[in-house]
């Protein structure tokens, strides 16, 4: 189904930067130069994780640490996400050039089959400006650019979140003449209707385990609708459309890419910050807040760097920490009690810079950690560390 939606590009000068970064994704989905994107989606059984390659998704065995390859259309994959029941993965497909759009995808696992569940919910652009004495692989290679611009924007402050039970899916879509949207989507029917509509960018995007609300970040708007740097943390009532802002947000918070968790009881939510006046390097610490307006922001859990994720039910954050020799290691720290783990270093070569990975994400217990590492032409692999 067609949701007319389009995506306007008018966005605050910290997702600019982030967007003249980015690169058409060649090879696997990134962004040049701004870090590592959130890859990795595990199974509810904890024995499989969907991961992108190339922009393609595959799933990697944990037991065998064999992978196989999934066919999911022309479009290249991002943001996957599996669904609570093991059926069904859904992700993002975008597909380039002319007629080029973001659409919402599943694929079946026990079929194999992969279908379009929301289409169009971004339309890139398609057409770039370009001096008219260019040559057409000139004014294609401007379009293909601008549209990776597009899609890298969308990598990071999008996100899909499912329903505890299954039903529905909420996904960042966009809407005319304004910069982001949330959209809930049935999955039986392809049904899509605008749960949160916003003259922001909104992402990411969490449903709370009780299934009531969403949890949001509200990113480039001030309370008059004016540009800004300034981003603050919403949450959604579903049954009655109801919105509640939690609190303000420094400056870039939460760090691009990362995803918002909530505690088991639905009563406080989690999410990265970095500090960037630390030592004159950005450092990332651990917050809470309780789901409920007007609420304190505590910090709970100090990192060296803001490449870090909550575990499920904010008993822990692991950081990722880079030491001497480019080595960079998987730290855990729980929450309570306090402990720290060293639970591992990356299989990289200290001596090549193109050389990256993804955001850490938990198992569904918490008791490991996956990592999607290396880059085209090398090998991509999944890194799997276990807390002790």
């Amino acid at each position: 189904m067609k949701t007319g939606l389009t995506l306007r590009f008018q966005v605050p000068s910290a997702v600019r930067f982030l967007v003249a970064l980015a690169v058409i994704l060649p090879a696997a989905l990134s962004l040049g130069g701004c870090g590592p994107a959130a890859e990795t989606s595990w199974s509810p059984d904890d024995k499989g994780i969907a991961y992108l390659d190339e922009g393609s998704l595959r799933i990697f065995d944990v037991a065998t640490k064999q992978s196989r390859a999934l066919d999911t259309g022309p479009g290249r994959v991002f943001s996957p996400s599996w669904s609570p029941d093991g059926k069904i993965i859904a992700f993002y497909s975008a597909v380039m050039g002319e007629h080029g759009s973001i659409s919402v995808c599943v694929i079946d696992l026990a079929s194999g089959r992969a279908r379009t569940l929301a289409a169009d919910v971004m339309t890139m652009p398609t057409e770039a400006a370009a001096n008219p004495l260019d040559t057409q692989q000139a004014r294609e290679e401007a379009l293909k650019e601008k549209q990776g611009e597009a899609v890298g924007m969308a990598a990071y402050y999008g996100g899909i979140a499912w329903s505890p039970d299954g039903g529905r899916l909420a996904c960042v879509a966009a809407h005319d003449n304004s910069g982001g949207s949330v959209l809930l989507v049935d999955c039986a029917t392809g049904a899509a209707s605008p749960i949160i509509e916003d003259t922001s960018w909104t992402g990411p995007i969490a449903w709370s385990p009780d299934g009531k609300r969403l949890a949001y970040v509200r990113q480039g708007k001030d309370e008059d609708g004016k540009e800004s740097e300034a981003s603050s943390l919403w949450v959604c009532e579903l049954v009655s459309g109801e919105r509640h802002k939690l609190c303000d947000l420094p400056e870039n918070v939460p760090e691009p890419g990362t995803r918002l968790e909530w505690s088991a009881d639905s009563a406080r939510i989690g999410f990265i910050r970095g500090d960037k006046h630390h030592q004159q390097q950005n450092r990332g610490i651990g917050c809470t807040v309780a789901a409920q307006p007007e609420a304190a922001v505590h910090d709970e859990l100090l990192g060296i760097t803001p490449i870090a994720a909550w575990s499920p039910g904010l008993t822990g954050v692991v950081f990722m920490e880079k030491r001497e020799g480019d080595q960079w290691v998987v730290i855990y720290r729980g929450l309570r009690p306090r402990t720290r783990q060293v639970l591992g270093a990356l299989p990289l070569q200290s001596s090549d810079e193109d050389d990256w990975f993804s955001l850490p994400q938990f198992s569904h217990d918490g008791r490991k950690v996956a990592l999607r590492v290396g880059k085209d032409p090398t090998p991509v692999n999944v890194e799997v560390f276990e807390i002790r």
